[in-house]
């Protein structure tokens, strides 16, 4: 009888440990965001992930895998992933769709995306690309994934003003690009 108190008390305990691992709360397509730290600096960056947990009832390949990344280096892969290697010393894991709290992106309701987010990881698995941090990142692979839009801000992070000047620049490269068209349309019209 003592022996099963025990077994018992031990899978009450290991149940236990599996939820509070954070992975139950997420859904399938929940961009992740783990933060990271540098040189002993907290909240340097994210590492973007797009969550697919391994019985949600979805099946886009992922076996016993729990998210969906595009994985560092000059050449980066994307492919399937376990929430807690990934997890590995974040300071802190979260769920951060934040085109949801806008009308800038976001789709009427995000359950109605879901074949679309299916859609994207299948069409990328296995694939590779070269790495560019301004311009193709986890973030861009992940809010493409989740929105259809590539795009990176690094909010609340130690690199977010590098991303914030990137995308000022990119605007105004775009217009300036946009006027320069249009002063040689000027010309050869005139």
């Amino acid at each position: 009888m003592k022996n099963l108190i025990l077994v018992a008390l031990i899978l009450q305990l290991l149940i236990t440990v599996i939820d509070s691992n954070g992975a139950s709360q997420f859904k399938f397509g929940d961009m992740l965001a783990f933060y990271r730290k540098c040189a002993g600096k907290e909240d340097v960056y994210k590492h973007y992930a797009i969550y697919v947990g391994p019985s949600n009832k979805i099946d886009v390949g992922q076996g016993d895998n729990d998210i969906f990344h595009l994985t560092g280096g000059p050449v980066s892969e994307y492919k399937f992933g376990k929430f807690e290697e990934t997890k590995g010393s974040s300071t802190k894991v979260e769920v951060d769709n934040y085109f949801d709290k806008t009308d800038e992106i976001k789709p009427a309701n995000i359950d109605d995306n879901v074949k679309e987010i299916m859609e994207r990881i299948k069409k990328s698995n296995g694939n590779c690309q070269l790495y560019g941090p301004l311009n193709k990142n986890c973030e861009h692979f992940a809010t493409w994934v989740r929105y259809g839009k590539p795009t990176a801000k690094q909010d609340g992070t130690f690199v977010e003003p590098i991303f914030t000047a990137n995308e000022a620049v990119k605007k105004k490269m775009a217009e300036v690009s946009h006027e320069h068209v249009m002063e040689l349309n000027c010309h050869f019209t005139n």
